[in-house]
């Protein structure tokens, strides 16, 4: 869809060649957020092919966890705000894993946009770093509709939307997820979905210990 938007502005522009740039605004402009989508797929699809082929070039080391999880975090405070949405959140203390910085930051990441633009205005989204005797667990759950249990059997599979038709994620493609389970399986962890309808959703990503990590 994005090469198909982008061709046929590109078309518009071609087919009228004494006009300006100035005239062509709305179909350049057009064009490069279409491009600008089709380079984030790209890349999206790029990162699982790595972990697909378990081909993982970063250098995965002892890391502590709680600086990451929260910086993640309050990044996404304005768009809290701007949507009236109530972002809770509370961190264990010294949760060490064996990962990278930015493999944390993408799975936090996913879980928090995609819980923004599944929470109604007035909601709540509340995201909890925990620490058990064998495993770091972070919780992102939020209010609102729900999901079915059908969907959620389908939830973490690639180019799947819940709603298709919602007007935050139209434009998506529906890797989020996708990418999310391929590196908390590379981690040797779980993530799991469950939902109440018109309760709550919530996701959780369990991850090995740095101790854990090696036995």
């Amino acid at each position: 869809t994005p090469l198909t938007v982008a061709k046929t502005n590109l078309e518009l522009i071609t087919g009228n060649p004494s006009s300006t740039v100035k005239d062509n605004t709305k179909w350049l402009d057009s064009a490069q957020y279409q491009i600008s989508r089709m380079h984030s797929l790209i890349l999206d699809m790029l990162e699982l092919t790595k972990y697909d082929a378990d081909r993982i070039n970063q250098e995965r080391t002892e890391l502590k966890i709680n600086d990451i999880v929260e910086g993640m975090t309050l990044s996404f405070e304005a768009i809290c705000y701007e949507k009236s949405v109530t972002l809770d959140y509370s961190f264990d203390r010294d949760v060490v894993v064996y990962a990278t910085q930015a493999e944390i930051e993408k799975i936090v990441g996913i879980l928090i946009d995609n819980a923004i633009k599944y929470t109604p205005t007035n909601g709540k989204i509340t995201l909890r770093l925990q620490k058990t005797r064998r495993h770091a667990i972070i919780a992102v759950t939020t209010t609102g509709v729900g999901i079915e249990q059908e969907k959620i059997d389908h939830i973490f599979d690639r180019f799947y939307k819940v709603d298709s038709s919602h007007k935050e994620t139209k434009n998506s493609f529906g890797l989020g997820l996708s990418i999310a389970k391929s590196i908390v399986n590379s981690l040797k962890g779980n993530i799991k979905c469950e939902s109440k309808l018109d309760k709550y959703t919530r996701f959780t990503i369990e991850l090995p210990l740095y101790n854990q990590a090696f036995r």
